[in-house]
């Protein structure tokens, strides 16, 4: 889940190839959070609505086509599907070249959030101003 918003964010779309083998090591998203009466459990049926709305935004599709009957349901599920897995594993591969450059990337508590809302890469102007800014803050 956080891997397919760090790649949505980040607009890392990876496409796995066809000819690579996928290793399941998911949770099917309809079991997320409470579906029952359990006691302390968030139910999840908003952010499987998010990540739906988003892979459909980001989707490429002709929705007349859809609506017209000249293309399947199944293939814009397919291709909904695809867009799904292709930000997931763009945020996994950003997470991984993370690690690679810096093994302790993610011991600090805030580290997820720093990912997702910090840019990756700042102009040579945007790191001029951030390190002024940080030594006039120094006391």
């Amino acid at each position: 889940m956080y891997a397919f918003f760090l790649g949505l964010y980040k607009d890392e779309f990876e496409p796995i190839g066809e000819d690579e083998e996928k290793v399941d090591f998911s949770y099917p998203i309809h079991l997320w959070g409470r579906k029952s009466n359990r006691l302390d459990r968030e139910d999840f049926t908003d952010l499987q609505d998010y990540m739906f709305m988003a892979s459909f935004v980001k989707s490429d599709f002709d929705f007349i086509e859809l609506e017209k009957g000249k293309l399947s349901i199944g293939k814009v599920i397919k291709v909904i599907t695809t867009a799904t897995e292709s930000y997931a594993n763009g945020g996994l591969q950003l997470i991984k070249e993370m690690l690679e450059d810096d093994a302790n990337a993610f011991i600090a508590p805030t580290a997820l959030m720093n990912i997702i809302t910090k840019p990756l890469v700042t102009s040579d102007a945007e790191s001029t101003m951030q390190q002024e800014q940080e030594a006039t803050n120094v006391d």
